[in-house]
């Protein structure tokens, strides 16, 4: 396909090719759109122009440009998963949110070379923090924060209410007072206060 849109330009054909989007009855130039708009609709394009029976697609990170909506949608926008579908496709990705709409049995982790498969605790429908966790090793919250909560919880524990008032202090520094940590934290300094 690629190939016959070259000839026609190489010959005088055509000058060049303008792809629009009509968004609510609007039209939006490809130029004009989101990096991750254009990067959906070409891989989206890709695969409507190249699919052949038994077609073998390597997409490397096509999820990087994403919202995190778009990355949570993007393997069930490809239809990869259908019965009839006769191609394959072998994506890497590093989004939990993409993780969370396949199946155990479709993903394989690489490790510094090595291959796994995933255990039962399985993907589909889990959430992100989850999947970050258990499935890619890496922490919900920040080292700094991590430490001053579980100094907080060891204050808690051998009732030091002094101490486990500053760790609380310290946490607000680097996480949001918006965050549950903080109203499990106030719970358990009601608590420990009645006890004393």
């Amino acid at each position: 396909m690629f190939e016959y849109f070259i000839t026609l330009q190489a010959n005088d054909f055509i000058s060049d090719i303008d792809i629009i989007l009509v968004q609510n009855s609007i039209d939006i130039s490809f130029s004009h759109l989101s990096e991750g708009q254009k990067q959906l609709l070409t891989i989206l394009g890709l695969k409507e122009l190249l699919i052949t029976a038994n077609s073998l697609f390597l997409l490397d990170e096509p999820d990087t440009y994403l919202h995190p909506v778009w990355q949570r949608d993007f393997i069930s926008k490809l239809n990869i998963l259908e019965a009839n579908s006769k191609s394959n496709f072998i994506i890497t990705t590093h989004s939990p949110q993409t993780l969370s709409n396949l199946h155990e049995q479709d993903v394989l982790i690489m490790r510094q070379g090595d291959i796994y498969s995933l255990d039962a605790n399985g993907l589909f429908g889990r959430d992100s923090n989850a999947i970050l966790e258990e499935v890619m090793g890496a922490d919900d919250r920040s080292p700094q924060a991590q430490k001053y909560i579980d100094q907080f919880n060891q204050n808690i524990t051998r009732k030091e209410l002094t101490n486990a008032l500053v760790n609380l202090e310290k946490t607000k520094e680097y996480l949001s007072e918006k965050d549950p940590f903080f109203s499990v934290a106030d719970m358990r300094i009601t608590r420990l206060k009645r006890k004393m």
